[in-house]
């Protein structure tokens, strides 16, 4: 009787443990923070932690390489090369001390500095007891201010560059829209020759009650989720231009109508002169996510019958 007791035991504290650390993992929020840094380079850092940072997760970006850091109950799992190669540093020092201390004897001690005297005063022989000239003082300048000009020169390249492949990525982006939208214009137009084409069944599916019903369903959901997992706070300065006035402009009347615009520090400074195309600035964007939300959406969804008939429909 006593060891059936046991066993019940064990098992309610099993199933106590279990459903505490469902609850957690449900209710505990997962915290987000985000660093960028754009000015000659881009430098970022973003970090992830969970309960108190007992799990946490850093990326880092600099240099054009990315790193990663995990710790979980405050171990570092990840990397252990370092602590490897600070192990082998240490190790390839303490060897070279002994060999030193063995190499190191009074009779070669003698010999090598009798060595360096006689190298000290062949070199003084051959440089005799004339000083640097101005011509080579003058020419070590010349080649200081050549090195700044070539510094500067790859850096007028450097964003050069920059500019010209965001602006080729801008237009083949909008060269593939539209590409995918005159794909859409020709299958619906073949739709309509053979019959209903996919386009054609989309537009039937929309059109039914049920599937509008459906959708503004699943639209009241999205717009759930985002004001729960969207950053709770946005902060810093940002400096940009397109290369065009208008451009510019559009640019900013999209960023103006981001709901974090009115309630966070934010401070956004276009530059309307300028011909180029760059972006610099430090932003700062904190939140937290919930696993609560999407289990809520999901059950939300499932109970919904119009969304069930839609993805029928969909199906078929």
């Amino acid at each position: 009787m006593g060891i059936l007791l046991l066993v019940l035991k064990i098992i309610g504290f099993l199933l106590a443990f279990l459903l505490v650390l469902c609850a957690t993992l449900i209710l505990v929020p997962v915290r987000y923070r985000v660093d960028i840094k754009v000015q000659e380079e881009i430098e970022g850092k973003a970090v992830l932690h969970w309960l108190f940072h007992l799990v946490d997760v850093r990326v880092y970006y600099k240099e054009k390489k990315v790193s990663f850091k995990l710790r979980i109950f405050g171990i570092c799992l990840f990397p252990k090369q370092k602590k490897q190669e600070g192990q082998h540093g240490r190790a390839r020092i303490k060897k070279a001390k002994k060999d030193k201390n063995i190499s190191d004897k009074p009779e070669d001690a003698a010999q090598s500095s009798e060595e360096e005297n006689e190298g000290i005063g062949e070199a003084l022989e051959e440089a005799g007891p004339q000083a640097p000239s101005i011509q080579e003082e003058a020419a070590q300048k010349k080649g200081t201010q050549e090195k700044r000009d070539r510094k500067r020169k790859k850096k007028r390249q450097r964003k050069a560059r920059n500019s010209n492949r965001i602006k080729s990525k801008l237009n083949k982006l909008s060269r593939k829209c539209k590409g995918v939208a005159r794909k859409f214009h020709t299958q619906e137009e073949e739709g309509q020759e053979e019959g209903l084409g996919p386009i054609g069944k989309l537009k039937k599916i929309i059109s039914d009650e049920a599937g509008k019903f459906a959708f503004l369903h699943v639209w009241k959901e999205v717009q759930y989720l985002l004001r729960h997992y969207l950053p709770g706070h946005v902060s810093g300065t940002v400096r940009f231009s397109m290369g065009s006035p208008d451009q510019t402009g559009k640019v900013l009347a999209g960023i103006s109508v981001l709901p974090f615009w009115a309630r966070d520090k934010l401070i956004v400074m276009p530059d309307f002169q300028s011909e180029a195309l760059y972006f610099k600035g430090i932003l700062y964007v904190t939140g937290h996510a919930r696993i609560l939300h999407v289990l809520v959406t999901a059950i939300r969804l499932l109970k919904d019958k119009n969304i069930r008939k839609l993805i029928t429909n969909i199906r078929e």
